[in-house]
């Protein structure tokens, strides 16, 4: 048993007992432990994004509107999911059958990264991962 699950185990056991105690007895906690339990309960709970994991889902956000907004229609996320895997295990979209405007593109680009608090100097290395990932053709006047 490492550190980490041993601590869980503690906590685990310890928060048995308070219910117990305090079913069995008829204690009642105070307003403020019970504040204080889920309080720290969240903490723990609370999901803690990763770097690369905010980038994907911002990447993936810019995928969705540019589809969105693409000719014809499409929804990124069924295409992601009726995607098929090559030999390289990687997942393949018709992405190439979808024509997208420059203009649009860009706007989606720039709104995602706005929305998302993406540091300026960060701008362009997620338009150079959009534009040579899955995005639509890109359609230009």
């Amino acid at each position: 048993m490492t550190k980490e699950q041993a601590k869980d185990a503690l906590i685990e056991l310890l928060m048995n007992q308070v219910t117990d105690l305090t079913l069995m007895s008829k204690i009642e906690l105070g307003n403020d432990v019970i504040a204080e339990i889920k309080r720290l309960q969240s903490i723990i709970n609370k999901k803690v994004m990763t770097r690369e994991q905010k980038n994907e889902n911002i990447l993936t956000e810019m995928y969705r509107r540019s589809f969105a907004a693409s000719t014809p229609k499409g929804d990124f996320d069924e295409l992601m999911a009726n995607a098929t895997i090559n030999e390289f295990g990687q997942k393949v979209i018709p992405y190439m059958d979808y024509k997208c405007k420059h203009e649009v593109m860009e706007q989606i680009v720039e709104d995602v990264l706005k929305e998302n608090k993406v540091p300026k100097w960060r701008h362009q290395g997620f338009k150079n991962a959009f534009m040579l990932g899955c995005s639509p053709k890109t359609e230009i006047k």
